[in-house]
């Protein structure tokens, strides 16, 4: 694929193990240089558009948590299933309830390794006993959300130290970008982002789509961002005004994983671990 500015080749390795290695073959070493410093511009500036391949969670897997989010989906298969917009799919598993601490785009494995190496880096000093109660949406109008998540309740300011240091670790070794290390904590309830089909945007009632005990759903995958497909609100007021103050349990944080999004574990029903942090 010769260029017409700098005259070399750009060309996959056949030797490499990694498909992301790719050599660059010219007359000259400074045209060399300069076609690289331009891919690296190249690179930098569609980066931040490019969609998240990996996160850093911390999975709320006790038992009281969990406990929790299955009372809260049986209240309102129960009672709010004829709610505008209202779906089993869109309701979040147990086996996926998470608090995120920051997204990240690894589409190298020398920055798989670097995020690998930068988390293990991290010593485990966080103890930190969360309650989770108080229902909250992210956009302005209670009547058209897509996301109803759980407020988190530290019981001191050490979990969040720790998150944000951990984004900021991320941030030196330039795996997250400066305007991205804003930390919001919050465990997620409802998301349309995992609804099965439009249609399912209809008021009639329809069977849990969740059982404990048995994995989530396909339709409950992270979807890529360049795959989003068509959002269905719903009216959360009837939920809000009735079960706003719903407690989700109270218990210790167990680990910091960095996972990769996408298909979701079978043995675990969570997204696939790349390494994490066991807390004390």
């Amino acid at each position: 694929m010769p260029t017409k500015r700098f005259h070399q080749q750009i060309t996959p390795s056949r030797v490499a193990s990694s498909p992301t290695t790719i050599i660059l073959r010219g007359q000259t070493e400074a045209s060399i240089v300069a076609a690289n410093t331009r891919i690296e511009l190249l690179m930098a500036s569609v980066f931040p558009k490019l969609p998240y391949t990996h996160f850093i969670s911390i999975p709320l897997t006790d038992p009281a948590f969990s406990a929790g989010v299955v009372s809260f989906k049986k209240e309102l298969e129960t009672r709010f299933m004829n709610v505008r917009g209202m779906d089993p799919s869109i309701l979040c598993p147990p086996s996926t309830f998470h608090l995120t601490v920051v997204m990240l785009r690894l589409y190298t494995d020398k920055a798989l390794e670097k995020a690998v190496e930068t988390l293990k880096s991290l010593s485990s000093r966080i103890y930190d006993v969360v309650r989770l109660e108080e229902l909250e949406y992210m956009n302005d109008d209670p009547s058209e959300v897509d996301v109803l998540y759980v407020k988190v309740h530290p019981v001191d300011d050490r979990l969040t130290q720790a998150c944000e240091l951990i984004i900021q670790k991320f941030v030196d070794v330039e795996l997250v970008p400066e305007q991205e290390k804003s930390l919001k904590l919050h465990a997620t309830v409802i998301n349309t982002r995992y609804r099965d089909t439009v249609e399912d945007a209809s008021s009639e009632p329809k069977e849990p789509a969740f059982q404990p005990g048995r994995p989530p759903p396909q339709s409950q995958q992270p979807q890529q961002q360049h795959e989003e497909p068509e959002r269905i609100s719903f009216d959360a007021r009837t939920i809000l005004a009735q079960l706003g103050t719903f407690h989700f349990g109270e218990a210790p944080l167990r680990s910091i994983q960095l996972s990769k999004r996408g298909k979701l574990d079978p043995k675990t029903h969570y997204w696939p671990s790349l390494t994490s942090i066991s807390l004390p």
